[in-house]
């Protein structure tokens, strides 16, 4: 099964978000209700989650007879706008699904309540998920997300494609060095078949990975300067561009006319960064029986962002006390058990992987939850939409040839400084 929505869901970033911003700061207007006599809404993007918790919530209702759950899956294209709405008329689900990009800009709003509480009562155990996600989902220092579904990426790799030029299969010691010239080298040698391919559209499973491998970043710690000017930056930027300006990957009009799983999937590229959401996509793919995947290789350090679905309590619901409950069972290793079974996302919890493994044996992705043990948290600020915006725009022309990562780096830094400062 096709995973686009929830790759929409961690990538994108949602028409109309940056609207919220016009809600009033703390304006919440709920109450705590009862906490196990009320109904409740649950409000989400993907279909596939959706239908799972609607099939588990008889358990969820035995343990809870009281509180009735309704699930609201919205598709992507129409969840935020339909989300800002809710949220300006104080109508919003009373559990929500966040992504990076738009979840300081709810939290910032008072639009998000804090889940301190279930911090403290241990309904919510943080050292049970990954630490990117937490960071993720805290601002000021406050947890307003229930860490779910998430994605980490990984050097993927078709061993006939290598076998059939003599090429050494990759490995985790593989550098961005190897890469490039195992990449130039298949290119060269092979017939109709590109070294690799690269989804470049969002920075996720590409450049935002090797801007930090290569030692730069994308927005400073404070959120008030761009990091695209820096040296380290241009770097990571400069790794995807070279490998299109050789050939060796195809071009950004051919990345663009055809998805870079599907060039991977096809047999026509060797080598692709991909992610979790690649995983079902790839296992369809004809290509599925020579697929394999490492990490990914090295620069400085060969770490990957992570991002993931937060879930988080409205600040306008009326039964808050009843949504804590029911985000308790999403916190639960039962939950992510059920996240996993789906097999088309890694679940959160740790120690409750095996489901999610048993449920693609093809591909060892161990790969992906080693990978965000010690990955970083995906980059975002409460405007995130106003300068990840500029990224496809400005990115363009270097992905093009039309410009050097240098110059793209500048204009970039610069048109992302202007909206930073604006706050």
């Amino acid at each position: 099964m096709n995973r686009r929505g929830l790759l929409k869901g961690l990538t994108g970033l949602g028409i109309g978000a940056a609207l919220v911003g016009c809600s009033s700061k703390g304006g919440g207007g709920g109450g705590e209700g009862d906490a196990e006599n009320a109904e409740i809404s649950f409000g989400l993007w993907d279909k596939i989650v959706a239908d799972m918790v609607r099939k588990n919530l008889p358990a969820f209702s035995k343990a809870h007879p009281g509180i009735r759950v309704t699930v609201q899956d919205t598709p992507w294209d129409g969840y935020w706008s339909k989300l800002q709405t809710q949220t300006s008329s104080g109508t919003a689900p009373d559990v929500i699904w966040m992504n990076g990009p738009n979840f300081q800009l709810y939290a910032g709003n008072g639009n998000l309540e804090p889940l301190d509480s279930m911090v403290d009562d241990k309904s919510l155990v943080p050292t049970n998920f990954p630490a990117p996600l937490l960071d993720l989902y805290t601002l000021d220092g406050k947890l307003y997300g229930v860490p779910g579904v998430y994605n980490a990426t990984a050097l993927w790799y078709n061993t006939a494609l290598f076998d059939a030029v003599g090429e050494e299969h990759p490995n985790d010691s593989w550098t961005w060095e190897t890469v490039q010239s195992t990449a130039d080298r298949i290119k060269k040698n092979s017939k109709g078949v590109y070294g690799i391919a690269f989804e470049l559209g969002s920075g996720e499973v590409s450049y935002y990975n090797t801007i930090h491998q290569a030692g730069g970043f994308v927005i400073s710690e404070d959120k008030s300067t761009s990091g695209y000017d820096k040296p380290e930056t241009i770097e990571g930027l400069e790794y995807f561009a070279s490998m299109m300006r050789n050939a060796s990957a195809p071009s950004i009009n051919q990345l663009s006319d055809q998805d870079p799983d599907d060039w991977f999937g096809s047999g026509k590229a060797a080598m692709l960064y991909g992610g979790a959401t690649s995983v079902a996509t790839l296992a369809e793919s004809p290509q599925a029986k020579n697929i394999k995947l490492v990490h990914l290789p090295k620069k400085v350090n060969s770490d990957c962002v992570v991002h993931g679905v937060g879930t988080s309590i409205s600040a306008s619901s009326k039964n808050k006390a009843a949504a804590r409950v029911f985000c308790s069972w999403v916190a639960s290793k039962e939950f992510s058990e059920l996240l996993g079974g789906t097999g088309s996302t890694i679940p959160p919890f740790a120690g409750s992987e095996q489901s999610y493994l048993a449920a693609r044996p093809e591909f060892d992705l161990k790969v992906l939850i080693d990978a965000a043990k010690t990955g970083y948290p995906y980059p975002c600020s409460k405007n995130t939409t106003a300068w990840s915006s500029l990224e496809p725009k400005v990115l363009a022309d270097l992905w093009s040839g039309k410009v050097d990562a240098k110059s793209a780096g500048t204009e970039l830094a610069k048109q992302m400084n202007a909206q930073l400062a604006k706050g």
